[in-house]
């Protein structure tokens, strides 16, 4: 999908590029940037359903961004996750699933129960794309090939 803008933000800590897009439920912007104390990229999604940001909003709430050193292991955060999945909260579980693949990005189950959370929150294309990823790193992984045999089903 093209981009309708494109502009380079620079803050005192961060530096990076933010492409924004219009879709019929507001503005989506995605921002690419680096934090200058350790060279680390990161990137930033979010929506605004009014489509009213403008850019300076966007910088002040760039500028305001800080990187936390976080003391937690990949398996805290899929236990978290894990928890948050079993009490039907999906959309929090999807982000301590992130979390835990961010640390180790080879977890199969990780990679499996978080396409059961996009999968719970009707997001079969992101559900079968973390499946894939699944098997990937462990084939054997039956209950993701069922699984994602069951999506490729659904879908024909």
């Amino acid at each position: 999908m093209p981009f309708d803008e494109s502009y380079e933000i620079k803050t005192e800590k961060w530096k990076g590029f933010l492409e924004k897009w219009r879709k019929e439920e507001g503005c989506i912007y995605s921002y690419s940037f680096w934090y200058k104390g350790k060279g680390k990229p990161l990137e930033l999604v979010f929506m605004d359903k009014n489509g009213i940001l403008k850019k300076e909003e966007i910088e002040n709430m760039i500028s305001s961004l800080r990187l936390a050193n976080s003391k937690k292991t990949a398996e805290d955060y899929f236990q978290e996750g894990l928890d948050l999945f079993n009490q039907s909260k999906y959309e929090e579980a999807k982000f301590k699933f992130v979390n835990a693949l961010c640390i180790d990005g080879e977890n199969a189950e990780c990679y499996y129960y978080l396409a059961r959370a996009f999968l719970k929150t009707g997001k079969q294309k992101e559900a079968e794309r973390h499946l894939k990823e699944t098997i990937t790193f462990q084939p054997d992984y039956l209950d993701a090939q069922k699984l994602l045999q069951e999506i490729r089903k659904s879908s024909n």
